[in-house]
């Protein structure tokens, strides 16, 4: 589906909807970075796959859909 957006996914609806949102603001923060000069790795691959294997469990997917809910 190119140029139609994104797209993500989940085990659940709650976390699917946290996986586009997320994904969202990290594009922005990316195009952010790019357009403040030449993006530096500080990190290699093992690193990083450990850092994503920590990042958003769960319980946080959880509790930021309930927020986006009550919102």
């Amino acid at each position: 589906m190119p140029k139609h957006g994104l797209v993500a996914a989940g085990e659940t609806v709650p976390e699917a909807v946290m996986h586009a949102v997320l994904l969202d603001r990290a594009c922005e923060v990316q195009l952010a970075a790019m357009a403040a000069g030449p993006i530096r790795t500080y990190s290699d691959a093992d690193e990083a796959a450990a850092k994503r294997a920590q990042c958003w469990p769960r319980s946080q997917l959880e509790a930021g859909w309930e927020y986006l809910t009550r919102k």
